[in-house]
């Protein structure tokens, strides 16, 4: 939907000036796992209207600002679009990175600053623009096999993917268990993860589906050595549930990096085809599960779906989560025995020197007897 604002200029108030008054439109869309606003500022009037700047507000909890298209120069913390002649338009497409849910909306606000034909300082506000990004509750039960996994990611209608730097120092192993502990977070099925024999590719695929509209989803976790990234990739049937989900396991994949402690902070990187090429080893493998080529399915990092039932990887991460919390419990212990044996010393400490004030005590009180 497109809606336009007018500012309001002092000269209207004096009908012996004529003051531009640029329009404001805007609209939304879901693109790339971003969301991409599209704002364009419209001189219907006469005259031209000159250094017109646009200032950007959002909720940077709620939505990063990743980039913008076409690339104009910013200058304390305004979008510089320069003159608009009579009649002329500028459009600016700004792409929001989502970093959580924001299932009621948060606000996007613009304010366009500019000089009318005569030289003075004017403003334009957009209505603001509720921005909506919510994550789909999963409800799967039951697995898919790879002949219906490759059937799903050829039909679902639209698909998207976040791209993720990683370190080198480390393993592929300890970063594939972060990623599946992401995705796990929804009740989603592990179906198959893949590796090519040089081990610099690895692919784990997941299918899940919404609780109330029952929708299907398809999740992939790329590692690639080869560009030291992970891809999150999402496809289904509304890109709104798309960018939602892929929100929400970028934050949880990021809380999964911190745990590690040994990954850099990540951040969004876009895809360009001249530098990363989404992976897609499942094309090599048929129906059956049989793979072609240098892929293979890994069985060590994620077992394989007719291995491993849900109820065993749930047994195992639960057994993790035991050993986690009997390593916290140690810890724990061992703090609160050093604590113990402080204050052991402490009380020590105390007996000596009340010990020493009593014996200083006595003995003054033996020197003023002979003194009397």
């Amino acid at each position: 939907m497109q809606t336009y604002t007018t500012a309001v200029s002092m000269g209207d108030m004096n009908p012996s000036h004529e003051s531009a008054k640029p329009h404001i439109l805007r609209e939304s869309e879901f693109f790339g796992g971003c969301i991409r606003v599209k704002i364009s500022v419209k001189n219907s009037s006469g005259l031209a209207i000159h250094d017109v700047a646009l200032e950007l507000e959002s909720d940077d909890r709620i939505l990063h600002f990743d980039r913008c298209e076409p690339e104009y120069p910013e200058k304390k913390g305004k979008f510089l679009l320069d003159n608009l002649d009579p009649n002329t338009d500028r459009t600016i497409a700004i792409y929001l990175d989502p970093l959580i849910c924001a299932k009621e909306g948060t606000n996007v606000n613009c304010r366009v600053f500019y000089k009318d034909a005569y030289g003075r300082s004017e403003m334009a506000q957009m209505e603001p623009l509720k921005i909506k990004v919510v994550c789909p509750i999963f409800r799967t039960e039951q697995d898919i096999n790879i002949g219906r996994l490759k059937e799903l990611v050829s039909g679902l209608l639209f698909h998207d993917s976040k791209v993720y730097t990683i370190p080198k120092r480390v393993e592929p192993a300890e970063l594939l268990v972060a990623c599946r502990d992401a995705v796990l977070l929804h009740d989603v099925r592990h179906i198959k993860t893949f590796k090519t024999t040089d081990e610099k590719t690895y692919e784990a695929w997941y299918y899940g589906k919404t609780k109330v509209t029952k929708k299907d989803l398809v999740i992939k976790c790329c590692l690639r050595r080869d560009t030291d990234s992970i891809e999150v990739f999402a496809s289904g049937n509304d890109p709104g549930d798309i960018t939602g989900l892929l929100a929400e396991i970028g934050r949880n994949l990021t809380k999964e990096f911190e745990r590690i402690g040994k990954v850099q902070p990540v951040f969004n990187i876009t895809i360009k085809d001249s530098i990363i090429q989404r992976s897609n080893l499942l094309s090599f493998c048929n129906l059956d599960g049989s793979c072609g080529g240098d892929v293979v399915i890994e069985d060590s990092v994620v077992q394989r779906a007719n291995i491993d039932s849900w109820n065993e990887i749930q047994q195992k991460d639960k057994a993790e989560q035991e050993r986690r919390q009997r390593e916290k419990d140690e810890r724990r212990r061992i703090e609160e025995k050093k604590a113990e044996r402080q204050r052991l010393v402490e009380e020590q400490k105390q007996k000596e020197r009340l010990g020493r004030e009593e014996a200083e005590k006595k003995e003054k009180e033996r020197l003023e007897k002979i003194e009397q």
